[in-house]
């Protein structure tokens, strides 16, 4: 049965041909129940378990759990299995500055340093005051955080104040200018709220949010310590990797946050559920007034076009309708509130599986239908482009150009393009307006905005300039290359030794060696992206400055000999120059930073 047979039960067809947003008006609980169990039918064999609900105004209207929280042992999802909201959590700091600003305890126009220790300022550079609201609209300007913040089981977890200090990332964009997704400012709000409150995030959560809705399953701090049930079933729950092909276990897979409001937030589905519906009345238990909800429910950051980008806090995902929500990933589950705010009607949905998409984001094609409406024209936009989310200074700084880079290229039709590897397809959609759709369910729009910007609900993308993306790449390959190369010619000399040959150490060859270690320290830093520390980068830099050093001593004592006539040949020059750049160009002398 397919979503289109459903429509016949809804009591005024014609108004769906005319782009009703959902199914599930006039459609009884066994029918759409019906239609969710085809809808997993379909997509079983890449399923490990997911947990969905379908509500409006409040009321569940379809509720289901399929597969295994535990394969190996056959243990059913079930009511009492846990799963980990990711980045939803950061919700509950949302609803808890909205709190406090409905009490005219704080002012989300306020900067911020209104309500922090002088200590949360150093990295506040620019003279444009950073504000709550820009904290909500994902425009504080930080790049991602560079040094680890998440522990493994028994790892010792440091204090939110500790950890937010510890960890601040340097503020690269003025505030408000850039949309920018990050983990480090949630936290820093959830801090805010410790700040005004006096008490610990995860407490006023418990008793502000969780309990006016007999949430009683759910935890919020990083090792779960509030909450006993949550504590002890926890590692009960596992991970799997899942496509049609292939079924990976992944174990427990615990790895505890520790800016935790970000993301560390875990229970069962039916808190989840219960959580997740009641954004779908028109006044929630967690405010006091409905007004305020009202509020947070205005537009607090527009796109390019005019249309709702943000929602204080709250995501905007459009495609046939105006979804509101949010999204979550961990390293093995992956979570997913969504809501039409016109007709009061949105899902919920959790799987153990990371990065899933069928389920998470597929529901809303299967109530809401495509958004997807080509239209012939439209700017070329293919090019390379680089997320706006990323590290652009520091020791780390070529993690910009390995990660949340979008190539978009161009196809024999007009108006569309394609992401090569990533299986998205891209489609003009009217005015400045592209459809992004992986095939698997997740699909959204994007907005084109002057000056070679993608504008989607989360970050903006910048077009890659032509020399930045040459030197940047040329650099890294060439990195890599003489890694390689200086293996080759370590292996040749052994062999030479081994032969007796003559075997002096020539200064091309201590070039070759510094610019290995160079290149050693490179793919250290990018093969533990996930463990960084600053005494790790610190180390790792300071042996990268050593060996430019080795590099550039070298190259002026051949170049003085070449000019008083006694050198041969400047034979290594290219590769001693080349990595001197390489260690400018990346910035891995600034560890200090």
């Amino acid at each position: 049965m397919t979503i289109k047979k459903l429509s016949v039960l809804l009591i005024f067809v014609t108004v769906f041909l005319m782009g009703l947003s959902s199914l599930v008006q006039g459609a009884n609980f066994e029918d759409l129940s019906r239609e969710v169990d085809d809808f997993i039918e379909e997509r079983k064999e890449g399923t490990a378990s997911v947990s969905l609900g379908i509500f409006k105004g409040g009321q569940v209207l379809s509720k289901t759990q399929h597969g295994y929280i535990d394969e190996e042992n056959n243990i059913p999802a079930e009511e009492k299995s846990i799963y980990e909201w990711g980045s939803v959590s950061k919700v509950l700091v949302w609803i808890s500055l909205m709190q406090l600003e409905e009490e005219g305890k704080i002012n989300l126009d306020e900067d911020v340093k209104t309500y922090l220790p002088q200590e949360f300022s150093k990295e506040l550079k620019y003279p444009h005051p950073l504000t709550l609201k820009n904290i909500m609209n994902l425009q504080s300007g930080f790049q991602e955080v560079d040094i680890k913040v998440e522990f493994e089981e028994g790892e010792e977890i440091p204090e939110l104040q500790d950890l937010l200090l510890a960890s601040e990332p340097k503020q690269i964009y003025e505030p408000g200018t850039v949309v920018a997704y990050n983990n480090w400012t949630p936290a820093l709000g959830a801090y805010i709220v410790e700040n005004i409150s006096g008490q610990k995030f995860y407490d006023y959560v418990q008793e502000h949010i969780f309990t006016p809705l007999n949430m009683k399953n759910t935890a919020v701090a990083a090792d779960w310590r509030d909450n006993a049930f949550v504590k002890d079933n926890r590692s009960k729950s596992k991970s799997y990797y899942y496509t049609e092909d292939s079924h990976e276990s992944l174990g427990p897979c615990i790895l505890h946050i520790g800016l935790y409001p970000a993301g560390a937030t875990a229970g069962t589905f039916d808190d989840f559920l219960t959580f997740a519906k009641e954004f779908t009345v028109e006044h929630p238990k967690f405010f006091k007034e409905a007004q305020t909800f009202e509020r947070m429910m205005g537009a607090s950051l527009l796109f390019a076009d005019g249309q709702p980008r943000i929602h204080h806090g709250l995501l905007s995902m459009d495609d046939a309708v105006h979804l509101v929500g949010h999204s979550g990933n961990t390293q093995g589950f992956t979570s997913s509130l969504w809501f039409d705010p016109t007709d009061k009607i949105g899902y919920a949905v959790m799987t153990n599986e990371p990065g899933e998409t069928a389920y998470n984001y597929g529901l809303a094609q299967f109530l809401f239908g495509s958004g997807d409406r080509r239209e012939e024209g439209g700017e070329d936009i293919s090019g390379l482009y680089t997320s706006q989310r990323t590290i652009d200074q520091g020791p780390l700084r070529f993690i910009k150009y390995l990660s949340g880079i979008l190539p978009i290229s161009a196809t024999e039709k007009q108006g569309i393009f394609k992401v090569p590897l990533a299986g998205m397809t891209i489609s003009y959609q009217g005015g400045n307006r592209y459809r992004f759709d992986n095939g698997n369910g997740l699909a959204y729009q994007v907005v084109e905005r002057k000056g070679g910007i993608l504008e989607n609900f989360t970050t903006d993308s910048q077009a890659l300039g032509t020399f930045e993306g040459a030197m940047a790449y040329a650099l890294i390959a060439g990195a890599l290359f003489l890694l390689l190369a200086m293996i080759i010619r370590l292996v040749r000399r052994i062999i030479s030794k081994l032969r007796k040959r003559e075997n002096k150490i020539s200064p091309s060859f201590i070039s070759h060696v510094a610019g290995s270690v160079i290149s050693f320290a490179f793919i250290y830093l990018w093969l533990l992206a996930s463990s960084y520390s600053k005494v790790k980068i610190a180390i790792v830099s300071l042996i990268c400055i050593g060996a430019t050093l080795v590099i550039c001593w070298n190259f002026l004592s051949q170049l003085l000999e070449k000019i008083h006539g006694k050198g041969k040949g400047l034979g290594a020059v290219t590769w001693q120059l080349f990595m001197v750049v390489f260690v400018i160009f990346f910035q891995l002398y600034k560890f200090w930073g």
